[in-house]
């Protein structure tokens, strides 16, 4: 704990000592060496301290409120600067025009700020209010209409204000101000294009406004008591490169620059879980699965038909702790999500929130569930998607929820049972998308290969169903959910598992030549 020395109550040491804090992101002592030095202030005449050095205090305070996400309490504190700017007398128009800006730049990042569940959250000002803090003809202005354009989803309004006035700013000008306006602008740019699913412009975008932030801050000393920490910001700008990489699919660039961003950025769960996206999509990625035919050996009616068909493989452990694109690591990373994501309501969540937490929370648990089934955890799998269905019965997931619950019964050998849980899957595949964007999807394969419709859900989980009977010995049920798959969709998206599946169900039945027939012309219509 950083103690206020009583010997010596220099406010410049004492903001050094508040500085040195902030940049060890130890932000509750920033705001207890402020709080003390503004008692202070208030027992003796602070008429006498410098209004650079009070302004700086107060500045460091909402930065430090805001690094702890609480941007209400932050703006508390934007008022107080408000007041003394205003009530300055003999003070030059430049430095009150400079504190304006500063305090405006506040101000919007604290009502645009992208709170997590369970923090305080700042409503939505109204055009009144945007108009005062927007006023002024400053880039931070145009910044901040094209931000709240784009909170009300103006997407293409928001481009407009964005480009409206070019971008005028030396670097030297920049490291001056502590605030770089490319790099703003940048960023602003490619979360637009970002939201109009213009992701290699949106990459290109985040790039530069990297390589902006990097020109600007290395020019500043470290001894300057304005430079604060800019970590988070950089860590920021590099997540948001690589959500643009992993909505190209590029899953690799995507997973190193998101363990980069996680050295600043550990104690976000978004982070984690993106992190585990990327394994996910890079392991269905390398996944091709072959055609299911075929080998001829011999002629005429003695000749064999052979099915060329992998089984699917277990990932074994890794001992070691090295982050790599694996279910291991993924599995690692959804632990990690889970424990920083809340799970309860506090007093001060609204009904949104609380859906919003109970989505999140459903969305770790069934990747757990689904990762687990791939590291052949099934124990565990069943573990996940129970807390699933039990905590959150009334969410979009319980389709997937169920889905990979019976896939684990199965390899359990608990058929009985697993056939009930498909049919659950199957009464809730009308949820399967209810909390999922498809247009905002990635060209992932994980994604790829998710149903699109209420329709391919329930084939998928009908074709599963179909083997549950198969391996529990009932054909005749199998064949009537094959038939029903048949029916659903066009034979040219049926997968090769599904043709096996066919095939498997007619020979079992006696019916060698339609088995190789299907074999032969992978037509599922074939299947009767």
């Amino acid at each position: 704990m950083i103690e206020i020395n009583e010997d010596s109550m220099s406010p410049h040491s004492n903001l050094k000592s508040a500085v040195c804090a902030f940049h060890q992101k130890k932000f509750g002592e920033v705001l207890l060496i402020v709080e003390n030095l503004l008692e202070l202030f208030e027992e003796e005449d602070a008429a006498g301290l410098p209004l650079e050095i009070r302004l700086k205090i107060l500045h460091l305070a909402a930065d430090a409120q805001l690094s702890r996400r609480e941007p209400a309490m932050a703006v508390l504190i934007l008022e107080k600067m408000n007041k003394i700017i205003n009530e300055a007398e003999n003070w030059m128009t430049d430095s009150q025009k400079r504190w304006k800006n500063r305090v405006n730049a506040l101000y919007c990042r604290s009502y645009l700020f992208p709170t997590e569940i369970g923090e305080s959250r700042l409503k939505q000002p109204s055009s009144k209010d945007i108009k005062t803090l927007t006023k002024s003809s400053t880039y931070l202005s145009m910044f901040a209409k094209a931000a709240f354009e784009l909170n009300r989803n103006n997407d293409i309004k928001a481009m407009k204000i964005l480009n409206s006035e070019p971008i005028v700013e030396s670097r030297a000008e920049a490291a001056e101000l502590r605030e770089s306006c490319k790099t703003m602008y940048y960023t602003n740019q490619g979360i637009i294009f970002h939201r109009m699913h213009k992701h290699l412009l949106a990459a290109s975008s985040f790039k530069k406004a990297l390589e902006d932030h990097d020109a600007v801050y290395s020019q500043l000393p470290r001894s300057d008591v304005d430079a604060y920490d800019k970590k988070d910001l950089r860590a920021t700008l590099i997540m948001n490169i690589a959500v643009s990489k992993l909505y190209q699919g590029k899953c690799e660039e995507a997973f190193r620059l998101f363990m980069k961003a996680s050295e600043a950025l550990y104690d976000q769960p978004s982070i984690w879980y993106r992190l585990a996206e990327c394994c996910i999509a890079h392991k269905q990625e390398t996944l091709k699965e072959d055609k299911q035919v075929i080998t001829e050996i011999g002629e005429g009616c003695a000749r064999l038909a052979i099915a060329d068909h992998k089984t699917q493989s277990i990932e074994p452990d890794q001992p070691d702790d090295k982050p790599r694109l694996s279910y291991c690591f993924a599995y690692k990373c959804l632990q990690n999500a889970l424990s920083y994501y809340p799970t309860t309501k506090t007093p001060t969540m609204s009904q949104d929130e609380v859906k919003v937490m109970h989505r999140m929370n459903s969305t770790i648990l069934v990747t757990l569930g689904f990762v687990c089934l791939r590291l052949g955890k099934f124990s565990e799998a069943i573990g996940y998607t129970n807390q699933s269905i039990e905590k959150y019965p009334d969410h979009g997931y319980n389709y997937f929820a169920n889905l990979y619950k019976a896939e684990a019964l199965m390899e359990l050998n608990e058929m009985s049972e697993a056939c009930t849980v498909f049919k659950k899957a199957i009464s809730h595949a009308q949820d399967a998308l209810k909390w999922m964007n498809i247009d905002s999807w990635s060209q992932n394969p994980m994604n790829v290969t998710c149903p699109r419709s209420v329709q391919q859900a329930k084939v998928l989980a009908s074709s599963n169903l179909a083997a549950a009977y198969c391996v529990d010995g009932d054909y005749n049920r199998a064949s009537e959910q094959l038939a029903k798959v048949r029916e659903a969709i066009p034979p040219e998206l049926i997968s090769p598992k599904t043709l096996l599946l066919a095939v498997y169900i007619l020979l079992k039945k006696g019916d060698r030549q339609k088995a190789l027939s299907i074999l032969r012309t992978g037509n599922i219509l074939l299947f009767n």
